[in-house]
C-alpha cells in the first residue's frame, strides 16, 4: 500500500497546474437533472425498472432497481439501527454502467447509486472497488488538486497460518470543490491489504438537506418504536 499513498500525495501536489473544470456530473449524468431526463440517458433508456432492493439474481447492467419510501423491504424494519428510512421526496436508483475506466480484470462496469430529492438528482455514488488510484489520477486532471484527509497508519495482520504481514491501512478522503455548489470526492479504505473505494459527486446543499431529513426520520421512528414496546410491556 505504501507506494500507492506516495503516488497520490505527489499527484495532489503536482495537479495545481491544472486549470480546474467546474464539477457538473459524470458523463451524461448531471447533478440537478430530473428523473425523466435520467431515464432518457442513452445508457439508461430502455432498461426495465424493478421496484425495491437490488438482488443478486438480476444483472445490474440490464435492470434499474428503484427504491422509495414505499418499496423498502420488510426485513429492514427488524433491524432499526441499520435500516435506512427514505423521505417521501427521495428516490434512489441502483444499476451498473461503464464510466470509461477499466478495472484490473479489463472490465469497465461499476455499480452506481443515484439519489433524487424532490425530483432532482443530488448524488451520484460509484463503487470503484480497488481502482481508487486510477480514478484519483483522472479526476485530478479535470478538477485540480484535491483536499486530502489522511487516516492511514501501519498495521500488522495475521493470516490463518499465523503469518504476519505489515500493511499501511486505514482510509483517505480526496475532496474537490468543497465550497462549490457541486462537490466530488474519492474515499478509499484498506484493511490487511483489502482495498475498497467509492467516487461521489453531489449537490452540496441538497444532499446535506436530504441526509438531515432522513436522519431525523430514523431517530423519530426508533423513538416511536421504543415507546410502542414500552407501552405494550405494561399491558
Amino acid at each position: 500500500m505504501k507506494p500507492l499513498i506516495v503516488f497520490i500525495i505527489i499527484l495532489s501536489a503536482g495537479s495545481n497546474i491544472v486549470a480546474a473544470q467546474p464539477i457538473v456530473g459524470l458523463g451524461e449524468l448531471k447533478i440537478g437533472m430530473s428523473e425523466e431526463e435520467f431515464l432518457n440517458v442513452s445508457d439508461i433508456k430502455g432498461r426495465r425498472i424493478i421496484p425495491g432492493e437490488s438482488t443478486g439474481a438480476l444483472p445490474w447492467e440490464v435492470f434499474l432497481f428503484r427504491k422509495t419510501s414505499d418499496s423498502m423491504p420488510t426485513k429492514y424494519r427488524q433491524d432499526l439501527e441499520n435500516w435506512k428510512i427514505f423521505s417521501p421526496d427521495h428516490t434512489q436508483y441502483e444499476f451498473s454502467m461503464a464510466v470509461g475506466v477499466k478495472d484490473k480484470s479489463g472490465r469497465d462496469l461499476y455499480k452506481t447509486r443515484m439519489s433524487f430529492y424532490k425530483t432532482k438528482l443530488v448524488k451520484i455514488l460509484v463503487d470503484i472497488k480497488s481502482e481508487s488510484k486510477t480514478f484519483i489520477e483522472i479526476i485530478a486532471t479535470k478538477y485540480g488538486a484535491p483536499v486530502v484527509t489522511d487516516r492511514m497508519k501501519n498495521e500488522v495482520c495475521e493470516d490463518d497460518n499465523g503469518k504476519k504481514t505489515e500493511y499501511n491501512g486505514g482510509s483517505m478522503d480526496f475532496d474537490w470543490g468543497q465550497k462549490a455548489p457541486i462537490t466530488a470526492s474519492v474515499f478509499f479504505s484498506s484493511f490487511c491489504g483489502s482495498v475498497v473505494g467509492r467516487y461521489e459527486i453531489s449537490d452540496r446543499v441538497g444532499d446535506w438537506e436530504l441526509f438531515k431529513i432522513e436522519l431525523d426520520l430514523k431517530k423519530d421512528f426508533i423513538e416511536s418504536n421504543k415507546k410502542s414496546k414500552a407501552e405494550a410491556s405494561k399491558l
